[in-house]
């Protein structure tokens, strides 16, 4: 399963924002193809968990726990499962999920951007 970043807003409903992180499964596989080509959405490759900041620990212990080594792969695993396999409650690999979200995701603005920072 493809991860994709929306580069111009998307409107149908419920519409996905600029920045938007996810699967869009909600679009059918040739509306992603058409929207791709259109360079409105674009496939995320995302890095190795280990060489984002604050991650070495979390990513040895994902990757030795579950095998996971990617954010993509962090990010479209179910937090419940996940959380079981780790022995760590759902808020706090929920949160994972949310770092590595924002780390993927462009600001839309400097102003969102220091936004973040201060979070």
């Amino acid at each position: 399963m493809k991860l994709y970043r929306v580069l111009d807003r998307l409107e149908c409903r419920p519409p996905f924002l600029k920045g938007h992180i996810g699967t869009l499964l909600k679009l059918k596989e040739r509306s992603r193809q058409i929207l791709e080509e259109k360079g409105r959405i674009a496939q995320i490759h995302a890095p190795p968990l280990a060489i984002l900041p604050g991650w070495r620990y979390r990513a040895r212990r994902l990757r030795k726990k579950t095998g996971i080594d990617s954010a993509e792969g962090l990010l479209m695993a179910d937090v419940d499962k996940l959380a079981e396999r780790l022995q760590l409650s759902s808020s706090i690999v929920g949160q994972w999920q949310d770092d590595v979200r924002n780390w993927l995701t462009v600001a839309h603005n400097r102003r969102q951007s220091w936004h973040r920072l201060r979070e």
